[in-house]
């Protein structure tokens, strides 16, 4: 009974270890097919937009085919689905060509006529946006002029009912120059609360009774709801939502998903700048 105890508890150990290591191996595999998977979004993608845009076309027709029933005819149902998807893509592809512009009312930091934009849809109170933010804090410091980070709203109010009170409360800090600043604060601190806001705008050195009338009156919850339709025309259903925009002229617009780690959105930059040196 002890021996077998023994080779039992050996088995164990060997069991843990080979699992161990085998998560560790999928771990990284995982890691790298990521970044390959989006380096190819820029290299392969971007490589002829004529021929991309013929692949779909050929895509779409085996797509139909597969639907061919037995006796070679497409059931209803399918038909149906299918053209209901064929006119969601269209209208998703015709706003993300209309949305992708730099709007006055827009709040952006970096050059507005870099190659590269990084439109972002953000919740307030999403931690992943929280994670998001840093990382295209990080992304506009070292490429300084060469992106423009455009920042939009969201709100996810099932999920977080305070986002879009404080989604007005960002615009009217930007009232008086400040939306940055309030921006930056509440996602460090997620939290807080709508009162908080108002002791932080006080350290900004804002006219805090400015502040406070304009979101008590509500003023730019117009401009929130509008920014949060347009996100769902642009196919979004989560946050973080962000498009990769460089020539448009050429279709160049890749939704990134989710909150991309610094350094796989690095790759995606470097691969698009190496791509149109």
């Amino acid at each position: 009974m002890i021996n077998d105890k023994k080779h039992n508890s050996v088995d164990l150990i060997a069991s843990l270890l080979i699992g161990f290591t085998f998560s560790a191996f999928s771990f990284i595999f995982s890691g790298i097919y990521f970044e390959n998977k989006v380096k190819n979004i820029i290299d392969e993608k971007l490589k002829n937009t004529e021929s991309v845009s013929t692949n779909k076309n050929d895509n779409s027709k085996n797509n139909e085919l597969t639907d061919l029933n037995q006796d070679g005819k497409i059931d209803l149902l399918d038909e149906a689905i299918l053209k209901q998807q064929k006119e969601k893509e269209k209208q998703i592809s015709e706003s993300r060509a209309n949305l992708t512009t730099i709007k006055d009312d827009d709040y952006f930091i970096g050059n507005k006529d870099a190659k590269i934009m990084i439109l972002e849809y953000s919740d307030s109170d999403c931690p992943y946006c929280s994670s998001y933010h840093k990382t295209l804090k990080k992304l506009l410091e070292d490429y300084s002029d060469k992106i423009v980070w455009v920042y939009r709203h969201f709100p996810l109010d099932s999920l977080h009912p305070n986002s879009r009170g404080k989604a007005e409360a960002f615009e009217c800090a930007g009232e008086q120059g400040k939306f940055w600043d309030l921006v930056n604060k509440s996602y460090e601190n997620q939290k807080a609360s709508l009162s908080d806001f108002e002791t932080w705008v006080s350290d900004f050195g804002m006219n805090v009774n400015q502040y406070k009338e304009c979101v008590s009156s509500k003023k730019y919850a117009d401009k929130v709801e509008s920014q949060y339709k347009d996100a769902q025309k642009l196919g979004a259903s989560g946050t973080p939502f962000s498009l990769f925009v460089g020539d448009k002229s050429k279709n160049e617009i890749y939704e990134l998903p989710g909150a991309v780690a610094y350094e796989n959105l690095k790759s995606i930059v470097d691969a698009y700048f190496n791509r149109n040196k």
